[in-house]
């Protein structure tokens, strides 16, 4: 379930781009589409049960009180204008959600290291007594089926049963999936 975790944090992640430039042509909608984004990387994570929802809820409640006069001392500005002031302090806030949610993504992604490491050991292991199929495509089954012919190994037997067992099934896919697809591509490794 990491995975897909992991692939929501970058969906939103990915969406910033936009949000910074409309701050940057100085654009009336910066704001009210960070409150949106936030609100929108709530709502999508909010099954997750993670901390961070709350982190990032606590920040859009923070942009609304840049409405009321709201400012952190250590966010300087020379600016006289409020709304210019404002806009400032929402950018802020952005950063700070931008890096909770790219630590979160990080931190999935240091578990899954060693997870890959294993499995790669799997794959080694198997392929060199058997070729894997080649695939048409790079599907379910197809993950499913190489799953199942990793376990055939007897060296493989306790790393696989291990993997198996700490290993969401989607999670598992997802890292079978990158692994498979470097692996599979012409000059891949």
């Amino acid at each position: 379930m990491k995975a897909v975790i992991r692939e929501q944090i970058v969906e939103q992640l990915m969406r910033l781009p936009a949000i910074v430039d409309q701050y940057l042509a100085h654009d009336s909608h910066f704001i009210g589409n960070t409150l949106r984004w936030m609100r929108e990387t709530e709502e999508k994570l909010q099954s997750s049960r993670l901390p961070i929802v709350s982190e990032i809820s606590t920040l859009r409640g923070l942009i609304a009180a840049t409405d009321e006069g709201y400012t952190e001392p250590h966010v300087v500005t020379a600016q006289k204008s409020s709304r210019k002031t404002r806009r400032v302090m929402v950018m802020h806030l952005l950063r700070s959600a931008e890096q909770t949610l790219r630590e979160q993504a990080t931190q999935i992604d240091r578990e899954f290291d060693d997870f890959k490491d294993k499995l790669s050991q799997l794959l080694a292991v198997a392929s060199a007594k058997k070729p894997l199929p080649a695939p048409k495509a790079i599907d379910t089954l197809y993950l499913d089926k190489v799953w199942a012919l990793l376990k055939d190994s007897p060296e493989n037997k306790n790393l696989y049963f291990y993997l198996q067992a700490r290993l969401p099934e989607t999670d598992r896919r997802y890292l079978l999936q990158d692994l498979l697809h470097h692996l599979l591509q012409p000059g891949g490794n």
